[in-house]
């Protein structure tokens, strides 16, 4: 089994060790790569364990292993149920990604919660979307783009907090907050993933979330405050 994806990753990543890019592997296929890899995926995003394994990316991976670095993933990247394969009858294991597709076949409202208002999300949360200060030229003209995924993620705290487990990467230093009344007054759906991310398709069938959904936008190193750029004057 060969896709882009994956040689770039063991390429760059020759000495990391075998749970780390067991995940990758996993994320990849389960993400992205499951419709070229002939692996089918349900409506909410499940895979059977037993069809990945038999790739031979995954040749020697046992369900033990993946059953490890599902448990141990602190980002809450994966999930693991038992559910009936209609083919055998059979109880068996499958997995999914929690959120991050790609592929189209994964329906959103099937894996994730629906946010019709903020007092359906706990007192204080945020919606933090983390980005690179390379980046943010381009995004105070055209917003925020979900680019080829099915979804812009958002961690739903500041970074440390507890509830934060996953939605931003550490190396981000833009932070975009958004005002989730705004956003679901404007119509724009929200949902929320099992590992607690929000997630957005954008605006109708834009693909993005507009400006004028943007409460403040932080240069974190520098600690300047890039929007509402009225603040800067």
């Amino acid at each position: 089994m060969k896709h882009k994806g994956m040689k770039r990753n063991y390429r760059n990543n020759r000495d990391e060790d075998p749970k780390t890019k067991l995940s990758k592997s996993l994320s990849y296929i389960l993400r992205h790569g499951a419709t070229k890899e002939g692996i089918k995926l349900s409506d909410d995003g499940y895979a059977l364990l037993a069809d990945i394994l038999k790739k031979s990316n995954f040749k020697n991976v046992t369900e033990e292993q993946v059953k490890d670095v599902v448990d141990t993933c602190s980002k809450q990247r994966y999930k693991l149920i038992e559910r009936t394969n209609p083919d055998t009858n059979q109880t068996a294991l499958y997995i999914r990604a929690n959120q991050g597709h790609s592929v189209a076949v994964v329906k959103g409202d099937q894996l994730l919660k629906p946010i019709t208002g903020v007092d359906q999300l706990p007192e204080g949360t945020k919606m933090i979307h983390g980005t690179y200060s390379s980046k943010w030229d381009l995004i105070k003209k055209s917003g925020l783009s979900k680019m080829n995924r099915q979804h812009v993620h958002f961690a739903c705290g500041e970074r440390g907090d507890k509830e934060v487990i996953s939605g931003m990467r550490n190396s981000c230093d833009v932070l975009i907050y958004i005002d989730i009344k705004k956003l679901l007054d404007d119509g724009i759906p929200l949902f929320l993933s099992d590992n607690n991310v929000l997630l957005t398709p954008g605006k109708g069938d834009t693909g993005f979330v507009p400006v004028d959904c943007f409460e403040r936008v932080v240069n974190i190193k520098t600690n300047e405050v890039l929007w509402p750029e009225e603040i800067k004057k």
